[in-house]
């Protein structure tokens, strides 16, 4: 097996134990976390980034479950915008049930609303790159990627 290649300096990550999410920030001057992780270590998660990049601009979604978006209404009050898939993000505006999936992992998600939908091939700035966003649905219905091209 080939050796992992390193992330370039301005993309931060941090292994968070399963079930978590994993997050990954992209430091710059518009800095972004990549989903937010359960409820349960939002402050952790909120000051890991801090430390990390400064005030975080952006939250990104990949999708929807606790595991994912369970800092978002933290991040959200202290100045971040939320960022979700399309069909995720109006699903969340009508507080559709089965939005967060929380019951299973007994993590509790804290109402939030997302600021920017977001569309397959959209190009976002994260950070310092351009990042286009890639609608991956199955695992949710909204679930997407972000690929950045040139690191």
């Amino acid at each position: 097996m080939s050796p992992q290649p390193a992330l370039p300096s301005w993309v931060t990550w941090c292994q968070r134990p399963f079930p978590d999410a994993n997050l990954l920030l992209l430091n710059g001057r518009q800095p972004a976390l990549v989903d937010s992780g359960f409820v349960g270590h939002a402050e952790d998660t909120a000051d890991w980034a801090r430390a990390h990049a400064g005030p975080v601009d952006l939250v990104v979604n990949t999708h929807w479950h606790s595991d994912h978006v369970g800092g978002n209404a933290l991040f959200q009050a202290r100045g971040a915008a939320i960022a979700a898939g399309a069909p995720e993000a109006e699903a969340i505006a009508r507080r559709d049930p089965g939005c967060c999936a929380a019951e299973y992992l007994d993590q509790p998600v804290a109402p939030y609303t997302v600021d920017l939908a977001l569309d397959d091939g959209q190009i976002l700035r994260l950070g310092d790159a351009d990042w286009e966003v890639i609608r991956t649905p199955g695992h949710t219905p909204g679930h997407l990627a972000l690929w950045q091209p040139d690191d």
